[in-house]
């Protein structure tokens, strides 16, 4: 079952429009989603769009009205992946936004991928660095790693991960991303697969547990307690002449596991007054409507300084004639 909402009417209503045989699933969507040529097939969507192949049609009903409330815009993105429940929502998914930190993830997977490669061991230091980096989003460790990694084998990962609309910057924050390749990413860490062995996936997703208080924000809001998460977030002041006034680009990436049941979810957003901007929202909008009896879902943290302190301003200036960069 496919569906998307049209927020354009004041009433939302759902319309038949295809039967997608081959994939076993029926295609529910607006009349804007008809128009604009959404298709379920590459997720191309100007409209929130849920796919379901085992019949949860209650949930993704759920998740798209609770997103609908939310008036999305071209300044946020969004993808959900449920295997285990055979769910899948998306918004923009393949819309670039500026990586500020969340690109630390991508980070330590070359790394990991180059020690395998090399047939070795993270050395003491590389731990030390990525510890930084990941729990703390160092920016120093970050760039330390970055150049130690070198943008040649950073882009030899993407390669293999197939996550091809990335874009590397020289000044990493600046790199661009979109909310699927992210989805790649994370389900790379989550899964077996050829490129990460078990031992690696495992360590970057330890590290991506063991994000300090203050920046347990984002992706995990509203996620069931029964889920282990595993985050990591971007944020930085990078666009002040798009965005007047709120000039911060925050992207949250979450990878949920328990003993017999994964999820994941990646919001990308610009044009914030801060961290953690929109993410909260959409996160705890869409992960209650999955889980709506849940007991216990896990909050985010009260505000915090660090979330609009720039801590390392040149690449952002380098990159985009900005003032600063967050996390």
């Amino acid at each position: 079952m496919h569906f998307c909402l049209n927020w354009r009417r004041a009433a939302v209503s759902l319309l038949t429009v295809t039967s997608l045989t081959a994939a076993g699933m029926t295609a529910v969507a607006g009349p804007a989603a008809a128009q604009s040529g959404a298709r379920a097939d590459n997720h191309v969507s100007r409209v929130p769009i849920c796919t379901t192949w085992k019949h949860h049609d209650a949930m993704i009903e759920r998740v798209l009205r609770a997103v609908h409330a939310l008036h999305p815009n071209n300044a946020v993105s969004f993808e959900l992946r449920d295997s285990y429940l055979g769910v899948e929502c998306w918004y923009h998914p393949h819309a670039q936004f500026y990586s500020a930190s969340s690109v630390k993830a991508t980070i330590l997977a070359s790394l990991l991928l180059k020690a395998q490669e090399e047939h070795r061991q993270l050395t003491a230091y590389e731990k030390g660095q990525a510890w930084l980096m990941i729990t703390q989003s160092d920016n120093f460790a970050a760039t330390n790693l970055w150049n130690d990694v070198g943008m040649p084998h950073i882009q030899h990962f993407l390669n293999l991960a197939h996550m091809s609309e990335t874009v590397l910057n020289p000044a990493w924050g600046a790199t661009l991303e979109t909310a699927h390749d992210e989805t790649l990413l994370l389900r790379l860490l989550m899964y077996d697969n050829d490129i990460l062995t078990n031992a690696s996936r495992r360590y970057e997703l330890y590290l991506m547990h063991n994000v300090i208080p203050s920046q347990q924000w984002g992706a995990r809001t509203g996620v069931p307690a029964r889920f282990t998460w595993h985050i990591k977030n971007g944020w930085a002041p990078i666009q002040p002449a798009a965005c007047p006034g709120k000039p911060w680009t925050v992207d949250a990436l979450g990878a949920f596991t328990s003993k017999v049941h994964d999820y994941s979810l990646v919001i990308m957003s610009t044009c914030n007054g801060g961290a953690p901007g929109v993410t909260n929202t959409y996160a705890e909008a869409i992960n209650h409507a999955m889980y709506p009896h849940a007991k216990f879902p896990q909050v985010s943290p009260p505000p915090s300084p660090s979330w609009n302190i720039p801590d390392e301003p040149a690449w952002a200036m380098r990159a985009s004639g900005g003032t600063g960069a967050g996390g």
